[in-house]
């Protein structure tokens, strides 16, 4: 799309917008491709702090979120080489992200760098982001080894999502639903409807996959060993904080592909198992699940399927991992708590 940036432009409309005294998320020809901002007006107020209504300042800004997020897989690769981690910055979700100028971006390597360094500068981005975007709040879980700060961020959270119900179901309406370049039970409804010639029931897509991930999780306990990972206590924090944004994402909305490039703060985590079978398998589905416009070009019906099956596949590991990480963090922290007393 042309120029280029074309989603956090939806920023610099709204912005255009309120200057003249009109709704930020009214249709007009201040976006040039006619779009509501479909964002959190908590955007107008990020907008002017940083001159987004200004050309030059804007380029500079989405440039700076860019090269943040490129810092961000470098670091990966760098601790964590491999072709895997390599083609990550590659995909199409990453280069889909970048092209569009995405306000993903915002969030994404501030959070990489805010949970490898600090838990207290996770918990403010995760905050933050669910300010920005509602669906950080998800990432919250990578807090639960702090049990007191786990609280206060699901406390904050929580109060700020029920005040903006309304503004929430209204964002929800503006914001356009796909069975192509996107990810979600709804989604997968959407894609697999044209080839089923019938449509399956997102709720029937949601249970089915609510099943498998029981008995993954389960498997889980019962063999632990299997997939153990060497991961460090930051890393399965950023894990937890990806692995919640993929799964509640997938579970509750239809997602544009871009979003999946939250998936590169489990990248760590998933690359430091132990069993090579489950780091290259966790892996691929990674792959294969950003880059379903790559698949596309291969004139075979397995190529999409490859793509849908490894989006539900990568529901169900992240979802399994994430809860069983999640209840060992859990255990941890409460430990910890009642050391310290």
């Amino acid at each position: 799309m042309s120029p280029c940036f074309a989603d956090m432009r939806v920023v610099q409309a709204g912005l255009a917008r309120e200057a003249m005294g009109i709704d930020a998320r009214n249709l007009d020809d201040h976006d040039l491709w006619g779009r509501p901002m479909n964002y959190p007006k908590a955007w107008l107020i990020l907008g002017k702090a940083f001159v987004l209504h200004q050309e030059e300042t804007f380029l500079w800004f989405c440039v700076a979120c860019v090269l943040v997020f490129w810092a961000a897989c470098a670091r990966v690769i760098y601790r964590y080489p491999s072709l895997y981690t390599l083609a990550f910055p590659f995909s199409f979700s990453s280069l889909l992200a970048v092209e569009r100028g995405n306000t993903d971006l915002v969030l994404v390597g501030p959070m990489f760098f805010a949970f490898s360094h600090s838990v207290l500068a996770g918990l403010f981005v995760v905050v933050l982001g669910t300010v920005l975007k509602i669906y950080p709040c998800f990432s919250a879980a990578a807090l639960v080894s702090r049990p007191r700060l786990f609280g206060l961020t699901v406390l904050l959270t929580g109060f700020y999502l029920l005040t903006q119900i309304s503004d929430i179901q209204l964002l929800k309406s503006l914001t356009p639903q796909s069975g192509w370049w996107s990810y979600g039970a709804v989604s997968t409804s959407l894609v697999l409807e044209p080839k089923l010639k019938f449509l399956i029931s997102p709720i029937l897509i949601q249970a089915g996959l609510l099943v498998i991930t029981a008995c993954f999780v389960f498997w889980l306990r019962k063999t632990p060993m299997m997939v153990g990972s060497q991961a460090s206590p930051h890393e399965k924090q950023l894990f937890l904080a990806g692995a919640g944004i993929y799964v509640g994402t997938f579970f509750f909305a239809s997602n544009w592909d871009y979003r999946m490039v939250f998936l590169l703060l489990c990248l760590p985590f998933l690359a430091a198992f132990r069993c090579k079978a489950w780091r290259h398998f966790s892996l691929l589905l990674v792959l294969l699940a950003t880059n379903q416009i790559y698949l596309l070009k291969i004139p075979m019906d397995l190529a999409w399927l490859a793509n849908v099956a490894a989006k539900s596949a990568l529901f169900v590991v992240l979802a399994g991992l994430g809860l069983n990480l999640f209840l060992e963090e859990w255990k941890f922290g409460a430990f910890q708590s009642r050391q310290a007393e």
